[in-house]
């Protein structure tokens, strides 16, 4: 259901009472599913913009009675533009199937196929086109639902639930908070300890002409071969 004014937004959120919400946010718009077949989306424009949808939204997602199901928290959460984001409850299925498998392509396509729902191919849509950017956030949101329920099973098959709740999801939220704010750093203590591994770099490095007999780019694995190899004959250990 596309939601085309800011009290319809209102009324199907203050009506609901859920415990997850799945939301997909991309540049063009944004959906949401309540349940696996309970979908809205919505295409920004001056009538509803970014910032008006997390104005509603956020009661939500500071409630940790609901569960945010996500892809790429970080990303999510760094475009709503929230000063902290600490102590929301969420679920990156993104960051979940990393645990699982931190080889794995974590494309929303692949994941689908991997957990085997079923979705039309999201590759071959037309983000340009108005009618495909709504198909795609729909099947966006209804996956990234269902994707929730699978990765949960998988990492309690893997034991990997504690990490995951416990450990990666919290850091990542600090992680989040670091890139949104910044840190604080102390510029002189890393001013004089940048001057201390110069220095050392530059006492190294004569150790090292002296030991060659001659000045040389110690950086250049060709130039460096040449003095170990053809000028020092270093064979026993090449």
């Amino acid at each position: 259901v596309q939601i085309k004014s800011i009290n319809k937004l209102k009324i199907i959120l203050d009506r609901k009472s859920t415990h997850s919400i799945s939301i997909h946010l991309v540049d063009y718009g944004v959906s949401f599913a309540l349940s696996a077949n309970e979908l809205y989306y919505i295409l920004f424009s001056d009538t509803i913009s970014p910032t008006d949808f997390f104005s509603v939204l956020k009661p939500i997602l500071y409630n940790d009675n609901v569960e945010k199901i996500l892809y790429d928290h970080k990303t999510f959460f760094k475009k709503s533009n929230f000063e902290r984001i600490a102590h929301i409850s969420v679920f990156d299925v993104a960051l979940a199937e990393y645990l699982i498998n931190p080889e794995a392509n974590r494309t929303l396509l692949v994941m689908s196929q991997k957990y085997e729902i079923k979705v039309i191919n999201l590759d071959m849509l037309d983000r340009k086109n108005p009618k495909d950017q709504a198909v795609y956030l729909i099947e966006a949101s209804r996956l990234v639902f269902l994707l929730k329920e699978k990765l949960s099973a998988a990492l309690k098959h893997e034991n990997l639930s504690h990490l995951f709740y416990d450990i990666e999801t919290p850091l990542s939220i600090v992680l989040a908070n670091m890139e949104l704010n910044g840190v604080k750093i102390d510029v002189q203590a890393l001013n004089k300890y940048s001057k201390k591994i110069r220095d050392l770099i530059s006492s190294l490095k004569s150790d090292i002409y002296h030991e060659a007999g001659e000045i040389f780019n110690v950086s250049s694995p060709k130039q460096l071969g040449v003095i170990l190899f053809d000028k020092m004959k270093i064979f026993s250990h090449p």
